[in-house]
Order: C-alpha cells, then structure tokens, then sequence
C-alpha cells in the first residue's frame, strides 16, 4: 500500500471506497453535475471516452470553484483525499476531494483577476499522499497572488493530508469542536500470500521477475520493512517542514505526531489562527472586510 495520510479512524472508510474505484461498467446510470461542468447520464449507448471528451470540449473547467459575489470565490474541498483517472474523476468527484481537480480550480481562482479573495472550506480526514503537497502548493500560490486574502475554514474536520493542504491558506479559522492535525504518515504491508493460500485453502504459488515484484504477495523482509521505514519517515519530515514553512511559524514536534487535536487545541498548537462557531460565516464576513479596505 502506498503511504497514507489519513486519519487512523477513517481509514476502513477510505479503503472501502478505494476498492469501488474500478468504477461502473458500460450501461450503468451515472448522474454527475458539478459547478461549471454540464449535467450528464451515461446510458450505454457511448462508451466512457466518448462521454469524456464531449464533457472536455465543454464547460468543465474548476469543479470544486463557486462565485460568492463580490469578488469572492469559494473553493469546497470535502471528502477523502484521492489521486485518480481522469476518468474515475467523472464518477467521484463530487463525493472526494481529487487532488488534480482541486489543482485545477485553485489555478482557476489564481489566474482569475475577477477573483480578489477566497474562502476554502474544507472537510476531509485525509488521503493519499500522491498530489497532496502539490495542492497544497497550489493554494500556498493562491495566497500569494491574492495578497493573503484567502481563509481556509474546517467546521468539521481537516485532518492528515487536509491539515497539509489547510495550511496552504492565508490564515485558518475552525470551530472550537473540530477535528484539526493528524499531522503524520503511514503505511501497511498485507501478507495477500497468506491471505489466498488461507482462504482458498490451497498453496498459493508467485512466479515473478524482478526482486522487488510484488512484494504484497510475501512475508516482509527486515530490508523491505526498513526500507518502508525510510520512506514513510521521509515524506512525514517533508510533511512537518512543510506545514511548518507554510505557516510561518515553529510548530511544537509534540503536535505532529499523528494525533488529532480539537480547534482550540490546534489554536494552541499554532495550527489555526482563529475559533469561531461559524467558521464560514466569519470567513465571507472577514474577506469582505478586507477587499472593502483594500478599495477592490
């Protein structure tokens, strides 16, 4: 299993979903509909390509982008956090968070000089670590080029690779209630060896070519788990240094250990910047503040 960064709790949750992305077969009644892409039902009689590169020549554009009026864009970040197909995007992503998707609409909102601030609401325990430093980069870059004036918001939970992307944000306001951090990386080896040979209750044969081949289908080796080691630690020190850079300030080592922390908890710990009962409602309030003063 590639390196995770989820919240421990979630993680059967994730994993059943993830075994549901080989998507539905030809015939089946998908419904898909988000901001600025064109409704559609693929009903048989197009193969999935077609049905694809007729939404491409459209209006797809920024998915996970709204227009709140007033020069202020929302961009909606909620659901477990996935590196898909393009074509797993069209079924999943208006129940995940894909991270090329989220990508493109923060791009959208960067290079749109209508847009003057954003509100980034996010509600996720986490995901995959593929593409998440990269969203998370994206707003970091949105921030920037709207002179701060971009307020990630967390009613609920921003957790693990959501924390990452959060603290991309100009500033973070959460409710006291919310689960914030899990700032942390993991992996886990299955032994599906094992697994067959018991379940089918036969031996269970591998012919391979490669050392390396298939490595889920033998017992860990000491090189293997120390290998596994070294990466996981690898990508959760670029996961501390990051969030650390990112927010412009010294996080506490105890406060990224892989815990969640509650708003007022991540208040402390330097991982949100405000508590507010209504995360959202402060944040549209706030920006408005800030483009009035700023005479845009």
């Amino acid at each position: 299993m590639k390196p995770l960064l989820i919240h421990p709790a979630h993680l059967a949750q994730y994993m059943q979903f993830a075994g549901m992305l080989a998507g539905p077969q030809k015939g089946d009644a998908v419904s898909f509909s988000a901001p600025g892409r064109q409704a559609g039902m693929w009903d048989g009689e197009k193969s999935a390509s077609e049905v694809y590169q007729e939404e491409r020549a459209g209006t797809f554009i920024a998915p996970y982008l709204y227009d709140l009026g007033g020069g202020v864009a929302e961009i909606r970040l909620e659901g477990g956090v996935y590196q898909l197909t393009t074509m797993q995007e069209r079924w999943y992503a208006d129940y995940v968070i894909c991270n090329r998707l989220a990508q493109q609409s923060i791009r959208h909102a960067t290079e749109n000089p209508d847009v003057k601030a954003v509100r980034v609401v996010i509600n996720s325990p986490g995901g995959t670590v593929v593409g998440t430093p990269e969203t998370a980069r994206a707003l970091a870059l949105l921030t920037e080029s709207k002179n701060g004036m971009v307020i990630g918001c967390v009613d609920n939970m921003a957790c693990s690779a959501a924390q990452w992307m959060l603290a991309g944000c100009g500033m973070t306001y959460a409710s006291p209630s919310a689960d914030v951090g899990s700032i942390g990386v993991y992996s886990v080896h299955l032994d599906y060896g094992k697994t067959y040979a018991a379940y089918f209750e036969t031996d269970f044969n591998l012919i391979r070519d490669g050392e390396r081949k298939a490595e889920f289908y033998r017992e860990m080796t000491d090189e293997m788990r120390a290998e596994w080691q070294a990466s996981v630690s690898e990508i959760g020190t670029s996961f501390r240094d990051s969030i650390r850079t990112m927010r412009g300030r010294d996080i506490p080592e105890a406060a990224m250990q892989g815990q969640s922390l509650t708003g007022v908890e991540g208040l402390a710990a330097g991982l949100v910047d405000a508590l507010s009962d209504d995360p959202q409602g402060a944040a549209l309030l706030d920006l408005r503040e800030m483009i009035s003063r700023n005479g845009n």
